[in-house]
């Protein structure tokens, strides 16, 4: 399957080029997604705030982590990646919008992943139709930009998160795990994450050195 990236009314859009064989089997997965979208309960919501929805939610202070090395033992990937592009889709329950990211791997400290990654944000817009949008947004949370690089911790969703977040997300609450390297600077994408309240502005080269050590210990066990 060859697929490419486009963005339309206002939200990014997944469009699929595949093998004839597949073709009549992927239209019919996009008629029932748009056919999920119209009965969602999120786009209910959305037509009951008269048609633009926007929700802000907080993330819970007990999910987060306080230091580097329980941050990275929680989770199941350690990357640093590229961030190639994005698109905002329904959530698996259909009650919330969610961002895939898709990043080219560039380092590793911990897990599989190779080539490239995909993780989800439990924040995003999506557009039913001109008159009908739903948007959704994490109080401190910044969005993640393509073209720039980050370091991130990324776990896999439990049973309970995988109706919000399919596979892989961000290992605090969601929210906690990345950080932008900017001019060789660290800067978190959550603003009250408290190791990225330690570690702003920081050289990247601190952080990068101590993954290194943890990596290295880890090993070791």
């Amino acid at each position: 399957m060859i697929a490419r990236w486009r963005k339309t009314l206002g939200t990014a859009a997944f469009i699929c080029f595949c093998a004839p064989a597949t073709m009549a089997q992927q239209r019919s997965t996009v008629v029932d997604y748009q056919r999920k979208m119209q009965e969602s309960s999120l786009r209910q919501r959305a037509v009951e705030a008269g048609g633009r929805l926007y929700e802000v939610r907080d993330a819970t202070p007990q999910k987060l982590f306080g230091t580097v090395a329980s941050l990275m033992e929680a989770s199941d990937e350690v990357l640093l990646v590229h961030v190639d592009r994005n698109a905002s889709q329904l959530s698996p329950q259909g009650d919330h919008p969610i961002t895939f990211y898709v990043g080219t791997v560039l380092r590793k400290w911990k897990g599989s992943s190779s080539g490239a990654v995909t993780f989800a944000v439990p924040a995003g817009t999506i557009v039913f139709d001109p008159s009908t949008r739903a948007a959704a947004s994490i109080r401190g949370f910044r969005t993640i930009e393509n073209g720039l690089r980050y370091l991130v911790f990324l776990k896999f969703s439990n049973t309970e998160e995988r109706g919000l977040t399919p596979a892989l997300r961000l290992t605090g609450d969601a929210v906690q795990g990345a950080y932008a390297l900017e001019g060789e600077k660290i800067s978190p994408v959550y603003h009250l994450d408290p190791i990225g309240q330690k570690y702003r502005g920081s050289s990247a080269r601190t952080l990068l050195d101590q993954l290194d050590l943890l990596s290295d210990s880890q090993k070791k066990r």
